[in-house]
């Protein structure tokens, strides 16, 4: 009797064994032959902005090393969550991505209590894709040559400037509102969607001031329609080292940015997740994507996603911090 158990107990070892190989084999098969239909990446912004940048030239990328058709599909609204609630439904087999900031996934679950996803559990990290340094920039027709002056501005009159931001839960409006916060400064916000009409209406003169991406605000600082006042991180950027910074300029050790990556749904197949991140941060190694993303004011990062939610936990961390001091809330 003890022989046949144990002899049992072995065939079952032998087949759970079996099973797994053949299960891993399938599985690299699958990532192997990946893709073989066209592969959609959702963004939760308008067109124009720094997500809408990073998704097109990688997609361009990815279309031609992949052999398939990679389309970018436009979900502004609702603070992301409609983009991001497609990709908590969609199926995790790699053909629907989501191209998202850190805003989305680690602001707004702090801010909003009527967020229904988690980063932790919804989805999986694939790849860090850029870093999106932030201006404080003015139209150039106010009389606004530096931080300086707007702050004096604010001070005699409070609430009458007004400022503009890619959208409410954006890294930008948490960003402005941190800022305008350790100022002691009231001033109202404009949130647009997208950092590109955001950029627009700047330049525009419909708001005086914004908080925009460096790549939103570049083509418009370069038409002269909008002047650059300071730099949201604690370092200067290689794009115009001329640019001052926050921490210089108005309050010491501020730097806050904002970086873009990309997300499969949670359950995604591990060999499968592996092979995407893979071809992305080779995609993004390429000196034509650098240049691209560098000619749009834009910094490339090319870092998997073990870093992606290691940054996520950091900024999870600061947006709590920042949105009780700045009493940021969205019901």
């Amino acid at each position: 009797m003890l022989r046949t158990n144990s002899r049992t107990i072995r065939v079952r070892k032998l087949v759970v064994c079996f099973m797994l190989v053949v299960a891993c084999g399938v599985s690299s098969a699958n990532a192997q032959s990946f893709p073989n239909r066209p592969v959609q990446i959702i963004v939760p912004s308008s067109p124009a902005g720094i997500t809408d940048i990073a998704a097109r030239v990688l997609a361009e990328r990815l279309s031609r090393l992949w052999a398939r058709q990679v389309v970018v599909e436009n979900r502004p609204g609702g603070g992301g969550s409609i983009a991001v609630g497609t990709i908590t439904r969609a199926t995790p087999d790699g053909y629907t991505l989501l191209m998202s900031t850190n805003a989305e996934l680690a602001l707004n679950p702090v801010i909003n209590p009527n967020t229904k996803y988690d980063f932790r559990k919804d989805f999986v990290p694939l790849a860090m894709v850029t870093n999106n340094p932030m201006l404080v920039v003015a139209n150039s027709a106010t009389p606004y040559k530096s931080l300086a002056d707007v702050i004096a501005d604010a001070k005699s009159k409070p609430g009458h400037l007004a400022w503009a931001s890619p959208g409410v839960g954006t890294w930008n409006h948490m960003t402005g509102e941190w800022l305008f916060s350790a100022l002691g400064l009231k001033l109202t916000h404009v949130p647009y969607r997208g950092g590109g009409p955001a950029g627009t209406a700047i330049a525009g003169g419909e708001v005086s001031l914004g908080v925009v991406a460096i790549s939103s605000a570049l083509p418009h600082v370069q038409s002269g329609r909008m002047r650059v006042l300071a730099l949201t991180t604690e370092k200067r950027s290689k794009f115009d080292p001329s640019w001052p910074t926050i921490a210089e300029t108005a309050v010491p050790g501020f730097n806050s940015t904002q970086w873009v990556g990309l997300y499969a749904p949670a359950g995604i197949d591990a060999a499968l997740r592996d092979k995407i991140t893979a071809d992305v941060v080779a995609s993004l190694a390429e000196p034509e994507t650098r240049a691209r993303f560098e000619t749009a004011g834009v910094e490339v990062i090319g870092a998997d996603g073990a870093a992606a939610l290691k940054q996520l936990e950091k900024d999870s961390t600061i947006a709590t911090e920042v949105s009780r001091t700045a009493n940021i809330r969205v019901e």
